[in-house]
């Protein structure tokens, strides 16, 4: 994952597997398989697959962090109930005659300050849902650069891209050639980022699977990639009434709740917002899975139909690479 805030606290890092270890069939495993190729069509499935264990481990580690905050508060509610004498202090900032100082808020002991921890505790899965939504957009926006990169034509397309074809053209002609197209390119990436975030995470994540020329993996049966973005655009209306501060659940988010009776959520129009553990588990479970079909649709695109994970008879073997390539884990 790139630098950002959110990612720098890790609690998990990519597993290395070796191709043919029997833990990648073991039902229930978790498959981070790479596609090793020398094919530079399909060099960008490399790529994206060997980012695979380390989206994982990021979105393992923010719902991990969220679940490591909501239990500290649950210690810290049943410590002031059990503690009456323990003195809680909230400190902030205030400006007197020209002096800005640490000062005390508000000060709370025994049953008040578990009163408080607990009132926290059901907020805490609101915002911890928001924050899944920001890696699963960060592992979406990645994934589509990385195709995009393997593809550059898709941004060279129009007249206003003229000099940018013509650089790309140019640039094993020298350094300065190379050096010109390589900061227009970084540019014209850059602006096509800032783009997408505008577009709705399920609408973008579409364009590119459309673009990939993707399908699901050849043994799915009961989801397909229209199942997937309601999901993320249900998740995405959350995270917009949690970020706005609103009280109820809007129109939006009752309906998508209502055609996936399914997924789990009851939100239900003009009920109030209460996000629960229950949903923040949904959520975390929806983005692993969600990376085990996208790993499985790469690699199935690369080198053809695979029997399901943990499902391969004793007899058959690992299906064998497609020429030129190859399959690793990680």
């Amino acid at each position: 994952m790139r630098d950002s805030l959110r990612n720098r606290v890790r609690f998990l890092e990519q597993q290395v597997l070796e191709v043919n270890h029997p833990a990648i069939d073991q039902p229930g495993s978790v498959q981070n398989l790479i596609y090793k190729t020398d094919d530079p069509a399909i060099k960008w499935i490399e790529t994206a697959t060997s980012r695979i264990g380390d989206w994982r481990a990021s979105e393992r580690s923010v719902f991990m962090r969220w679940a490591i905050t909501i239990n500290a508060l649950h210690v810290a509610r049943d410590r002031y109930r059990d503690s009456p004498e323990i003195l809680l202090t909230i400190d902030t900032l205030r400006t007197d005659a020209g002096r800005t100082e640490r000062v005390h808020l508000a000060g709370w002991r025994g049953d008040e300050a578990a009163r408080n921890h607990e009132a926290t505790i059901p907020m805490m899965a609101a915002y911890a849902v928001q924050d899944m939504f920001g890696i699963l957009e960060e592992i979406v926006l990645e994934l589509y650069e990385i195709f995009v990169r393997g593809n550059p034509s898709i941004l060279m397309r129009g007249d206003e891209y003229k000099p940018l074809r013509a650089a790309f053209r140019a640039k094993d002609d020298g350094e300065a050639e190379e050096a010109a197209f390589t900061a227009m390119w970084e540019e014209r990436i850059a602006s096509w980022r800032r783009n997408r975030t505008f577009d709705g995470l399920h609408r973008v994540f579409g364009t590119f699977w459309a673009a990939a020329g993707l399908v699901r993996p050849s043994w799915y049966r009961l989801t397909d990639v229209d199942d997937w973005q309601r999901v993320m655009e249900t998740i995405g209306e959350i995270r917009h009434l949690v970020t706005h501060g609103e009280d109820k659940v809007s129109k939006r988010l009752g309906d998508l709740c209502a055609s996936q009776p399914n997924l789990g959520m009851t939100f239900k129009e003009g009920e109030r917002l209460e996000v629960t553990l229950q949903d923040l588990w949904i959520v975390e479970h929806f983005v692993d899975q969600l990376l085990n079909a996208i790993n499985m649709s790469l690699i199935e695109k690369a080198g053809g139909p695979l029997p399901p994970p943990g499902r391969a008879k004793p007899d058959e073997g690992r299906k064998p690479a497609a020429k030129g390539g190859g399959r690793g884990a990680g």
